[in-house]
């Protein structure tokens, strides 16, 4: 069977965290390209550590882990207050060791499409920031991006 090709934008709080353990239980079909990190949640440092931690922490080092916006585009961040300080309550994972990709997201989400020629998954949970940005600097990208899922809302 044919893996799908996919890449993942969170805002890694509590739920996020689920979605990227479900997804790394299940690489039989899947892909991963790469994980990204938006502020959204919380602020972007702590997304950006919960995403490379939890995957990490799970034994996925082979999967690149990018930073991607610390702000929305047009307006002031608004996190949610639901989530924690930290966006995911009092759970504690352990620090990883690794570093994120040089790359930022937009950059990293722009390259796995190219790589996938029109085939590339992209799901995302979070503020749609990073694909913006990618869509901003690459309008092609829009060509090369086969399906897109969204998980979004607000309180």
């Amino acid at each position: 069977m044919k893996k799908l090709p996919i890449v993942m934008d969170f805002d890694t709080g509590t739920d996020d965290a689920i979605a990227i353990i479900c997804a790394l239980m299940h690489r039989d079909c899947l892909d991963i390209k790469a994980i990204t990190a938006v502020a959204g949640n919380v602020p972007l440092d702590a997304t950006a550590a919960n995403t490379l931690n939890i995957v990490d922490f799970l034994g996925h080092t082979d999967i690149p882990v990018a930073r991607g916006a610390a702000t929305p585009l047009k307006r002031e961040l608004k996190c949610a207050i639901s989530h924690g300080k930290t966006g995911l309550g009092d759970v504690v994972v352990p620090t990883s060791t690794r570093n994120f990709c040089e790359k930022d997201a937009a950059e990293v989400i722009y390259d796995a499409a190219v790589e996938c020629a029109g085939e590339l998954v992209y799901l995302a949970t979070g503020p749609q920031t990073n694909i913006a940005l990618a869509i901003q600097r690459h309008p092609d990208i829009v060509k090369l991006i086969k399906k897109v899922y969204i998980m979004g809302g607000c309180l």
